[in-house]
């Protein structure tokens, strides 16, 4: 009973004040019209774009999609957007001012959200005064993205393919001098397949030992081995060149393809409708605030005039 008492004593101090609400309430309709048309705050429009991390090297222990969020939440690709879409003039700042850079990160930031989602994806939103602007920002901001992330991968690739180049030419060097090598001894000892002709030539000293063949079978006691040794280092140094040949054309091939990073599952579009400001929840805070503040006032008032 306590507190039916209570509400209807609310509902009575309201009802008495009906008309106070009734006008207060009105102009502050009535204000919000009007001070959030296009008069008073200048409508922005959106436009995003989601997108999956594609073609990545992994690094550290961070995901792909955190990797893709720190590229592009980089602070040259807002450097790009500002000077390709001439960001001081679009938001009318000063370039002479002396914090000129932090108003307009700053203006920039208010304006960009780019965030995971709970699918791993990221959402890329973009607000401007001109729907097709928004567009083109979220284009750029793709674009600028695939640019610093080929860079990066370049760079690396790069160096890959300068150590594999300066080792090719190395084992060339060594395969020349190898190769030099052993063409004296073939030439000098009569050794062209040190495999087979060791069986033949020590059956044949075995079987009749003459000069020829005693000379022979010297040389393969002296040098066999050492031919051998340089037979095994020749192929082995093929093998490697090979490899070292393989993985300088793959790198050479992720070098010079242009490929992007980023699968876009939802494109952007021009929107036909502002997404600032929201009309109907600035009316309705002003509405809810006119009331509480207009309520306490009263209550004020009443007390004041009791006393």
């Amino acid at each position: 009973m306590e507190t039916f008492f209570k509400n209807k004593n609310l509902f009575e101090f309201i009802w008495k004040w009906r008309w106070v609400y009734v006008i207060v309430l009105s102009v502050a309709v009535i204000a919000s019209v009007v001070f959030s048309g296009k008069t008073f705050i200048r409508p922005k429009y959106k436009s995003f774009a989601v997108v999956y991390p594609s073609n990545l090297q992994a690094y550290s222990e961070e995901s792909k999609t955190e990797q893709m969020l720190q590229n592009l939440q980089s602070e040259q690709l807002k450097f790009m957007l500002i000077n390709t879409f001439h960001l001081y003039e679009h938001y009318k700042i000063d370039k002479s001012y002396k914090y000129a850079q932090t108003a307009v990160l700053n203006e920039l930031n208010e304006n960009i959200s780019i965030s995971k989602t709970q699918y791993e994806s990221v959402k890329i939103e973009v607000m401007d005064y001109y729907p097709d602007t928004a567009k083109m920002m979220v284009d750029s901001i793709l674009s600028f993205y695939n640019q610093i992330v080929r860079k990066m991968q370049n760079v690396k690739y790069n160096e890959v393919i300068k150590i594999d180049k300066r080792e090719m030419k190395r084992l060339e060097f060594e395969r020349d001098s190898l190769t030099k090598i052993l063409s004296k001894y073939r030439e000098e000892y009569n050794f062209y397949n040190p495999k087979l002709q060791i069986k033949e030539i020590t059956k044949s000293y075995l079987n009749s030992k003459n000069n020829q063949t005693n000379e022979m079978y010297k040389n393969i006691l002296d040098h066999s081995e050492e031919i051998l040794f340089m037979d095994s280092l020749l192929e082995f140094n093929k093998s490697r060149y090979v490899s070292y040949q393989n993985n300088y054309r793959e790198n050479l091939k992720n070098y010079e393809k242009k490929i992007s990073f980023a699968n876009v599952v939802s494109e952007p579009v021009v929107a036909d409708k502002k997404s600032y400001p929201v009309r109907w929840l600035i009316l309705t805070l002003t509405v809810l605030g006119t009331f509480v503040f207009t309520f306490i006032s009263l209550i004020v008032f009443e007390s004041i005039q009791k006393k």
